[in-house]
């Protein structure tokens, strides 16, 4: 379940990534990015659905006009529905870095942690959180 690490399961995720650049001094970037979309996972034989509505912000230094490394803080919450119904809040803190292999594709990879507080059944617990993602991104 999108990064937590007490249990294995096979998870996908179909998103929408929304990214606004606000500063650009040259010599450091910050962006916001809103990334909406449905998900589901099985675990211990049901599957489970739910809604993705992570913010994140991004804070980036060029080292040089290809590569980019940056630090990031992210809000990236869900909610299932059905028997686990519930909502979390995943509260991560990260670094990463862009490498751009034409003017509008880029290479990246980002590495995530933090807790994870999940709301559900009237109670609440956290977990911890680790998020890897390495892409391929296409600017349009």
């Amino acid at each position: 379940m999108e990064g937590l690490t007490s249990s294995t399961n096979f998870e996908m995720a179909v998103q929408f990534l929304a990214r606004k650049q606000f500063v650009d001094t040259g010599k450091f970037r910050f962006a916001a990015t809103f990334n909406p979309g449905i998900l589901f996972y099985t675990a211990f034989g049901t599957t489970t659905f739910g809604i993705t509505f992570p913010i994140e912000g991004q804070f980036g230094i060029p080292i040089d006009q290809k590569f980019t490394l940056n630090a990031s803080f992210g809000l990236p919450m869900w909610v299932t529905f059905g028997d686990a119904s519930g909502f979390y809040l995943p509260i991560l803190f990260g670094a990463g870095l862009e490498y751009l292999l034409e003017q509008n594709i880029a290479l990246t990879f980002k590495l995530r942690v933090g807790p994870t507080i999940a709301f559900a059944h009237g109670e609440s617990a956290s977990n911890f959180t680790l998020n890897a993602l390495f892409g391929v991104a296409y600017k349009f």
